[in-house]
Formats: C-alpha cells, structure tokens, sequence
C-alpha cells in the first residue's frame, strides 16, 4: 500500500525491476488512507505500507527510507507562474489546496505560518489537478513534482520554512514469512 503519489515515484519502478527479474511474481498495489492502512496491517490484510509523516507503535514497525524535500508549487495559468520569486507574504495570500490528513500524520506545514487554504481534498491526485490547472498553490515532495516542473508545466517556489517529509515503510512486526508464503 501507498499514500499520495509514493507509489507513481517508488514502487511502479520497483515493481519493474523486480518483474524484469522474476516475471512469476503478482504484485498488488492500493492506496489507502494511513488509518485503513495501519488497520490492514494489524489485521494481516496488507504487507507493507509506504507512508509519510506517520508515527506507529506495536505490533507495527515503521523503517525510515528518508526524507522528501517540499517547495510550494504552481501552474502555468497562475499569477505567480512567471516573474520574480514573491515575497513570502505575496505569496501566502494567494489560496492552497491542502490534502486533509488522518490525525496520526503530523501536517508539513509549520504552525508559525498562516496560508489561505481554499480547497481541502483527501485525493492528492485532485490537489494535483488544482494546482497544474493554476487555481491553486501546493506544497509538495521534490520528487514528486519534478517531472512537471521539467515539463514546464509546474514552477517550484522554494520555501525553506518547510521541513522534509519523512518516508518509512511499515508492516506488522509480528508477521513472520512461512515456507508456504515463498511459493
């Protein structure tokens, strides 16, 4: 399982280095929202889950893989697209879209900063979609923008005020692979 765009970025290239080396295997991949996610693995329902900002206990285990760079984000029909970089101030007077988070992922944005938020969604492919469309700002991972940036369609306004994102994957520290389970 993945949250947001985690899967487009690291799995779908992992999925296809392992299929390249061992076609007989069937890969599964959803996403869900961290607490479906965390319940699945208590249950044993899931394997693993990529996450980002989430804090877990037992029976969970939560490996980090490293941190995501954010920068706020804009589309080509934006105001602030093209020019000079805004001043801060500028530029959280114009309206974000923001993802609404499970209460157990701590939120990116710092509590010392006011933005104007003008659209919540849980889907970040629809908070995506405001922001290539130009209707809103977006705070995002690097790694996830950049091939729209490189496409011209994103312009990354860097915000040093936001902290990295922490990516770990999770799973039930009580699972133990069977035989069975390697056929």
């Amino acid at each position: 399982g993945a949250v947001g765009q985690l899967a487009r970025a690291f799995l779908l290239p992992a999925v296809k280095a392992l299929g390249g080396e061992h076609p007989e295997v069937e890969i599964s991949i959803v996403h869900l929202d961290p607490e479906e996610a965390l319940r699945r693995l208590r249950e044993g329902a899931l394997d693993w889950f990529l996450a980002l900002n989430v804090s877990v206990g037992e029976p969970l285990a939560a490996t980090p893989l490293g941190r995501l760079e954010l920068a706020i984000y804009v589309g080509q029909a934006h105001p602030l697209f093209s020019g000079e970089e805004p001043p801060l101030e500028r530029l959280l007077s114009h309206g974000f879209v923001a993802q609404r988070r499970p209460g157990l992922m701590r939120s990116v944005w710092p509590t010392g900063q006011k933005r104007k938020i003008t659209l919540q969604t849980d889907a970040h492919a629809l908070a995506l979609e405001a922001c290539l469309a130009g209707s809103h700002l977006m705070v995002m991972e690097r790694v996830i923008a950049r091939p729209f940036v490189e496409a011209g369609q994103l312009r990354e306004l860097p915000a040093p005020f936001l902290e990295p994102a922490q990516m770990s994957l999770i799973r039930n520290a009580h699972w133990v692979e069977r035989p069975a389970d390697r056929e």
